[in-house]
């Protein structure tokens, strides 16, 4: 019995020196994974907001939705024109879609009496976040305000959201006597007197 002794202390050794090789290096840590989702609303809006202008430069507090000329001027035998500009503001956003943005006014109108083609627009830019857009495109020279769903701005084809800022007046000629915008027709100095009105709207189309 003795003799067997050491034997079984020997084998017993080399079998737990087997089974440590057998088990290779440390395993790596155990990984989990959790899962997480959310929904994303599509985005289609359009809205406007107004200011009259100053020195060229958009002021004082926002008038919502409404451009009042006051008075037109009376010069002698020029064109009636008015001292007041307005800036309008078109936010869009399409949730990166490509769009168009559309306006549509008729000629101002008193009664049975409608004013000749004066009423000036020009577009001054588009930005996102205050940068200048790039692949977008507009009519940045001076144009009739009197339009029939024509396009007035179109995005770039990455759909990027846009503050276009646009201007109107009511226009008399060019101090050369020059029509200011294409189909320009000035207001005559003896045009029937009241209240004349309109109403521009717009609209966003996508692509």
């Amino acid at each position: 019995m003795k003799k067997l002794t050491p034997f079984l202390i020997l084998t017993l050794s080399g079998l737990t020196g087997l089974a440590a090789l057998s088990a290779g290096p440390a395993s790596a840590d155990t990984v989990q994974t959790a899962n997480l989702s959310m929904s994303v609303t599509a985005t289609l809006s359009l809205t406007v907001a107004v200011k009259e202008l100053v020195g060229g430069l958009p002021t004082g507090p926002d008038l919502g939705t409404t451009m009042n000329f006051g008075e037109l001027v009376k010069d002698g035998t020029n064109a009636q024109w008015g001292t007041r500009s307005f800036g309008v503001f078109l936010s869009a956003a399409t949730s990166g879609r490509a769009y168009t943005i559309t306006g549509t006014m008729a000629s101002p109108t008193s009664g049975a009496n409608t004013l000749p083609n004066a009423t000036l627009l020009k577009i001054i830019g588009a930005t996102k976040n205050g940068a200048d857009i790039t692949g977008d495109s507009f009519n940045a020279a001076a144009q009739s305000a009197v339009m029939t769903n024509s396009v007035v701005y179109t995005s770039s084809p990455a759909g990027d959201s846009s503050l276009v800022n646009l201007t109107y007046g009511i226009s008399g000629a060019n101090p050369d006597g020059s029509a200011p915008f294409p189909g320009w027709v000035g207001i005559a100095p003896d045009f029937p007197g009241g209240e004349y009105s309109s109403t521009v709207s717009y609209s966003l189309v996508l692509l």
